[in-house]
């Protein structure tokens, strides 16, 4: 396997050691990304069962007082107090035969505050009220391939303040296509990516990132191997940031503050949700301190966990995140970070 992070050369088979497979394979020096070293933390971060939802579990949201949980392939979304106790439904949309991803409405730009917007598998992206439940179709992706509910928002401006969603998944086939939603429901492309595999997650790389700030990050995989993190610019053009990871790519959250949204009564840290277990896993944020603005990025598959922090000289830091984890096996699907 070939096994690359940014401009970092190494075997893979030292790769594939920090990922917990032995391989006699020895790559050349790759050379387009931006992250320059690769080292293993010392510290064990501390993870804890929040709390079992009896879900399979496809993504997790913090809405500023609750917090709303997907099922794959379910169309519900399930509210949960502070304490992750589920309290029923708080909508259900249309349609959805896979895995749906939700972010909240900025309540800027045109886009109304106090909604949710969720990215279905055939594309449809809704718009779901949190004070009432009620759903309706924001816009339709024109996309006949399917999704993992890949979606973000573009808070920086590079993509002028939109909706980011990008088509493909897992198992929806070789690559997909980023579309631009604006708050006026128009729909535009932005650009293709490549496989193999398809998009998972999509953040939009906040200046505090440096490099690629403004441009939006997608984890892709493919059938929970071959882990990829690329970055598109808002003229399509894709860079492929890290790649090689045996267990692909799902999650990814900055370790910051989101703005304007509440802490309310949950604990600070780090929410993550696992479809193997049906739990919601939680790392306090305390115990993420040295980490504090940088990007977190977990394997779907087998609990790994990583951070990539810019350094002072412009390079790029990927560090491999040791754990308490001790089952066989995870299947990471979502995480929210409030702090």
């Amino acid at each position: 396997m070939r096994a690359f992070i940014g401009r970092l050369g190494f075997s893979a088979a030292t790769c594939l050691a920090l990922l917990g497979v032995s391989s006699p394979l020895v790559p050349p020096t790759t050379t387009n990304t931006w992250a320059r070293n690769l080292y293993a933390a010392d510290a064990r971060l501390p993870v804890r069962v929040f709390a079992r939802t009896g879900l399979h579990l496809g993504d997790i949201l913090w809405t500023g007082s609750r917090f709303l949980y997907t099922a794959e392939g379910g169309r519900a979304l399930v509210l949960a107090d502070p304490s992750g106790r589920t309290q029923g439904n708080l909508a259900t949309v249309p349609a959805n035969g896979g895995e749906m991803r939700c972010v909240l409405s900025p309540g800027s730009h045109g886009f109304p505050a106090g909604d949710v917007f969720c990215h279905a598998s055939a594309n449809q992206i809704y718009a779901v009220s949190l004070a009432t439940g009620k759903v309706s179709l924001f816009a339709q992706l024109p996309s006949r391939q399917a999704s993992d509910g890949a979606l973000a928002y573009d808070a920086v401006g590079a993509f002028g303040y939109k909706l980011l969603a990008a088509t493909g998944g897992s198992d929806g086939g070789s690559g997909g296509t980023v579309f631009a939603i604006g708050s006026d429901r128009s729909v535009t492309k932005v650009g293709a990516y490549a496989g193999p595999g398809g998009a998972e997650q999509a953040l939009v790389a906040p200046r505090s990132l440096g490099a690629p700030a403004g441009k939006l990050l997608l984890t892709i995989d493919k059938h929970d191997h071959l882990g990829r993190l690329v970055a598109m610019d808002a003229t399509g053009h894709v860079q492929t940031l890290a790649g090689g990871l045996a267990f692909g790519l799902d999650p990814l959250v900055m370790l910051t503050r989101t703005p304007n949204l509440p802490i309310g009564a949950a604990a600070p840290g780090l929410y993550i949700a696992d479809w193997y277990s049906h739990n919601v896993l939680f790392i306090p944020a305390s115990s993420l301190a040295p980490y504090a603005g940088d990007l977190l990025l977990t394997t779907e598959r087998r609990g790994q966990f990583f951070v990539l922090s810019p350094s002072s000289n412009g390079a790029y830091h990927l560090a491999s995140l040791a754990t308490n984890l001790h089952q066989p096996d995870y299947n990471f699907e979502g995480a929210v970070y409030i702090g």
